[in-house]
């Protein structure tokens, strides 16, 4: 235990000196040239460090630089991660790769962390209101600022300065004539200190924050298949599925996605490229109804062995497998498992085995992403219900099959009639399993596309972002672009990347063409164009971004690659291969395309058709044809809605009374429109 801290700060030709005494449960504090003595919580030692440290709360040279910058431009809500890394004079990967090994955290989070501890300091300083702390400190939301602030202190910005003021009345009371007699002794041993120090003035200061908590992440490998029956994969998929779960509830575990991992094949490239301090590596060999699993934990930097384990069971014991590994993991990365987190996960192994092995099935079909591999998967899903009706992951899977279908990628139903039917399975999940923390997302999901309830997808999003959940990361970052909020979501795209560097839903083109950022956008493309992490997210993507870089030939080639690779002809595709040839002026094949979609509306509006024919209009000049495929399209509340404000091809619209209008009764923010067009739109 650290017995004292000092630091010494020049005022004027003398010197002022600051002694801290810490114990486990206060800090004792001293000065030499005050007479005012504050006993405040150890556990709330930032308040000191701020007010008599300045910004040198940290001894790394880089991440006092780092605060420098940051507190220079803490009022600009547009300073980001891109404006900080080009101010330290590196590449936003090489920055983030520093400072996570450092402090285990994103350039982002560092960022808001950072104007969160100063808006601590200013609620409780200066009359003000947290509104007005919010902007002070770069937050452009008071009620984001405010859900950021909680999480992190865990009180709200109202209740900072009672809270302070709580904790140094309380300690500062003295209750006893034990207290009396340690602070007389501690006075002494501060006066011995200050002589011992004042012989050693010139020393540099010494005084740091207290260090957080070095984080442990980890990724679970994709689970190796040795059964001689390739049908067995499902085993393998579902039982990372179940142990990335289970460990994703340990609150002190940074859980990252295997989908992080793509082609990278060696614990050293995992290292190097996503800075992961452990993966967990397995195996399952299945013969009938009996299963061997070996697992083994590695430590990234040396590649040495942690752990390992190997289990001879039944096929009926997966569930206790899964459980057993998940806490043996956690009890070898010496991390703490609440009683709480305990029960989560032992839980979850005493669902019906049976079912669990068709909702394994299902979820393995279901993330084929074909219209065949949603059929099967709603087959297996209803299987495992039939036996147990409590199996959460079950629900949870049919839940996402009719989201997917209410998506631009489904269009299989009408939006609004098919989420109706997964905020069933969401409920039903929730009631099982309300530690199921993608549950969150899928109702983030529906509170954008359908409920255009924006403040509350962005909190439900967020949440899943804090849990590592990458579909979401992505869907959140969507949201930016849909509310034209492109600084934003450039700063989340390059957390994401770096992170999730081969992700399959990656949206890096599409911001590419909203910051004007061409080459950027053409070298992800053409990194994609022929690997395995290519994927039907990424198809449509590319066409968008030559669409609207007037590449059109080349849009129609990655629209039709689409359809070739899917097998399926989707709406959303057709309107934009429909707006390439209107823009290239090939009015008829533009007729056409839109023909075809003008006779599916007529059938069913899945898949958002009214919008797609609004688009083709529009790419045509005409104007107020468009607006009344729109009006329609809002009245239908058709998932595409979201693309109102920010589609390129409705620029020309904005600023006529019925669109207007129609943003109005969506009910974008006043963040999203209106909104300056960017100058490279072809």
């Amino acid at each position: 235990m650290k017995l004292f801290k000092y630091h010494k700060k020049l005022i004027g030709n003398g010197m002022r000196l600051k002694i801290v005494l810490s114990t486990p449960k206060f800090m004792l504090h001293f000065s030499t040239f005050e007479r005012n003595q504050e006993l405040i919580p150890f556990d709330q030692p930032r308040v000191i460090l701020q007010k008599n440290n300045s910004n040198k709360s940290d001894k790394n040279p880089l991440i006092a630089k780092l605060e420098t910058f940051v507190n220079a431009n803490l009022h600009n809500e547009q300073f980001g991660v891109e404006q900080l890394a080009e101010m330290m004079g590196m590449s936003r990967s090489h920055l983030h790769r520093k400072l996570q090994k450092i402090k285990g955290k994103s350039i982002s989070r560092f960022i808001r962390e950072y104007r969160l501890r100063v808006a601590r300091e200013m609620l409780i300083e200066k009359e003000m209101t947290a509104a007005e702390v919010s902007h002070a400190v770069g937050f452009g939301s008071p009620s984001y600022f405010n859900k950021c602030f909680t999480e992190y202190f865990g009180y709200s910005p109202g209740k900072a300065r009672l809270k302070v003021g709580q904790e140094i009345s309380r300690n500062t009371k003295s209750k006893s004539s034990k207290n009396k007699i340690f602070l007389w002794l501690s006075s002494v041993a501060a006066i011995a200190l200050v002589a011992f120090l004042i012989f050693y003035q010139n020393k540099k200061e010494v005084v740091v924050a207290e260090t957080a908590p070095k984080e442990i992440s980890i990724t679970v490998l994709p689970f190796k298949n040795l059964s001689s029956d390739e049908e067995n994969q499902y085993l393998a998929d579902g039982m990372v599925d179940a142990i990335s779960r289970n460990l994703s509830n340990i609150e002190s575990l940074n859980i990252i996605n295997s989908s992080a991992i793509g082609p990278l094949k060696s614990v050293k490239e995992i290292r190097e490229t996503l800075n992961i301090s452990t993966v967990l590596q397995g195996s399952i060999q299945r013969q009938d109804s009996i299963i061997r699993v070996e697992v083994k934990l590695l430590d990234t930097s040396d590649e040495s062995q942690i752990w390992a384990e190997h289990y001879d069971r039944k096929l009926i014991d997966i569930l206790k497998i899964n459980s057993d590994i998940a806490q043996n993991v956690a009890k070898a990365l010496n991390t703490t498992i609440t009683s709480e987190e305990k029960s989560i996960i032992e839980n979850r192994s005493l669902y019906n085995p049976i079912a669990y092995d068709y909702s394994m099935q299902g979820l393995y079909h279901f993330e084929q992403l074909t219209p065949e591999g949603q059929v099967q998967a709603l087959r297996f899903f209803e299987k495992a219900l039939e036996i147990d009706s409590t199996l959460a992951p079950a629900y949870h899977g049919i839940a996402g099959i009719y989201l997917w279908k209410a998506s631009s990628f489904g269009s299989e139903m009408e939006a609004y009639e098919a989420v109706e039917k997964a905020r069933f399975y969401i409920k039903k999940t929730r009631q099982y399993d309300a530690n199921m923390l993608e549950s969150l997302g899928q109702e983030a999901y529906i509170s954008l596309y359908i409920d255009w309830d924006f403040e509350k997808a962005e909190r439900l999003f967020l949440s899943c972002i804090d849990k590592s959940i990458p579909i979401y990361h992505a869907i959140y970052i969507n949201l930016l672009m849909h509310e034209n909020r492109h600084k934003e979501a450039y700063e989340h795209s390059i957390e994401f990347t770096v992170k999730h560097p081969f992700y399959h839903n990656s949206a890096v083109s599409v911001i590419s063409f909203f910051t004007g950022d061409y080459e950027r956008g053409k070298e992800f493309i053409e990194s994609r164009a022929n690997t395995s992490t290519i994927s039907l997210f990424n198809l449509g993507t590319f066409g968008f971004f030559y669409l609207n870089y007037g590449e059109y030939d080349k849009a129609i080639s990655w629209f039709e690659k689409e359809e070739k690779i899917y097998g399926v002809r989707l709406p959303r595709t057709i309107s934009l291969m429909g707006a390439a040839y209107a823009r290239k002026g090939n009015t008829q094949k533009a007729l056409e395309l839109q023909g075809e979609l003008k006779e599916l509306k007529s059938k069913t509006n899945g898949g958002a058709p009214a919008f797609g024919i609004a688009i083709i209009y529009s790419a045509l000049g005409k104007k107020q044809e468009a607006l009344k495929w729109l009006k329609i399209s809002v009245e239908n509340r058709e998932s595409e809605v979201l693309r109102l404000v920010s589609d390129p091809q409705l620029y020309s619209l904005h600023g006529m009374p019925e669109f207007d209008a129609l943003v109005k009764q969506v009910g974008f923010r006043e963040r999203a429109y209106p909104v300056e067009l960017p100058a490279h739109f072809q």
